[in-house]
C-alpha cells in the first residue's frame, strides 16, 4: 500500500476479519445474537397484546406495559436493519453497496440505538419520581412527550448526521463512517451512553435508598403496633 495513501471514507478501510481469518467469527455470532434478540422482542410484543386489547393501549394499559412495548419495537426494528447489514456483508464478503443502502442501515441503527438509551433513562426517571414523591409523570396525550423524546430527538440527530455525510462503513458494519464519522460517533453514541449511565445510576441509587428508608419506617411501625397489641392482650388477661 502506498504510504501516501489517504483514507477518504469508510469504504477505504479493509473489511475486518478478512486478512486474519476472523471474518465469520465476527458476523455469524452477531447474526445469531441479533436473531435471538429479535425473537425475544417479537415474543414480548405478542405476550403484551395476548391478554390486552390494542384498542385500550393508551387508555387502560399501565405505563410500564406500554414502555415494554416501545422497548420491544425499538429492539425489533434495530435488529431487522442490523441483521440485513451483517447478512449482506457475510454473503458478499465486502462492504455494503450501494452507499445509500449502507447509510440507510446506519441511520436506522443510530435512530433505534439512541432511542433505547433514552427509553431506559425514562424508566429510571419514572421509577425515581414514583418512589420519591409518589407521583406519576405525565407522558402527554397518547404518550406524545415520551415518543417525541425517545424517537423524535434521535431522528433529528440522525438526519443531521446523515445530511453531513457521517454515515458509512465502520469496517465491520454500517454505522458512523470509520473515517469521516469518528467525532459524530462519539457525540451520538459514547457521550449519551456515559451520561445516561451516570444519570441512571444516580436515580437508581436514590430510588433504592428511598425504598430502604420506607421499608425501615414500615418495619418500625409494625413493631410498634405489635408491641401495642401485646400490651393490650396482657392488660386484658390481667383484667
Amino acid at each position: 500500500m502506498n504510504s501516501n495513501f489517504s483514507l477518504r471514507d469508510g469504504y477505504d478501510l479493509a473489511l475486518y476479519g478478512i486478512s486474519d481469518g476472523t471474518f465469520y467469527g465476527i458476523h455469524i455470532p452477531a447474526i445469531i445474537c441479533i436473531a435471538t434478540s429479535f425473537t425475544c422482542a417479537v415474543l414480548a410484543i405478542m405476550f403484551s397484546f395476548r391478554s390486552k386489547s390494542y384498542k385500550t393501549f393508551f387508555s387502560r394499559w399501565s405505563k410500564k406495559d406500554r414502555i415494554v412495548v416501545y422497548s420491544a419495537i425499538c429492539d425489533g426494528l434495530f435488529n431487522i436493519a442490523h441483521f440485513t447489514d451483517h447478512m449482506q456483508i457475510l454473503i458478499a464478503r465486502s462492504h455494503v453497496y450501494p452507499r445509500g443502502l449502507c447509510e440507510f442501515y446506519a441511520f436506522i441503527s443510530a435512530e433505534f440505538i439512541t432511542a433505547q438509551i433514552l427509553m431506559v433513562n425514562i424508566v429510571a426517571i419514572t421509577a425515581f419520581v414514583l418512589v420519591r414523591w409518589d407521583k406519576h409523570i405525565n407522558f402527554g396525550t397518547k404518550d406524545c412527550r415520551i415518543l417525541l423524546w425517545t424517537f423524535g430527538a434521535p431522528f433529528v440527530g440522525a438526519t443531521i448526521a446523515g445530511g453531513l455525510g457521517k454515515f458509512g462503513p465502520t469496517g465491520s458494519v454500517c454505522y458512523f463512517d470509520g473515517v469521516k464519522g469518528k467525532i459524530a460517533r462519539i457525540l451520538f453514541t459514547t457521550v449519551p451512553v456515559v451520561v445516561t449511565l451516570a444519570i441512571n445510576t444516580v436515580f437508581y441509587v436514590l430510588t433504592w435508598l428511598r425504598i430502604r428508608q420506607q421499608t425501615a419506617i414500615i418495619s418500625k411501625t409494625l413493631e410498634t403496633m405489635s408491641a401495642t397489641q401485646k400490651a393490650s392482650f396482657s392488660s386484658a388477661k390481667k383484667g
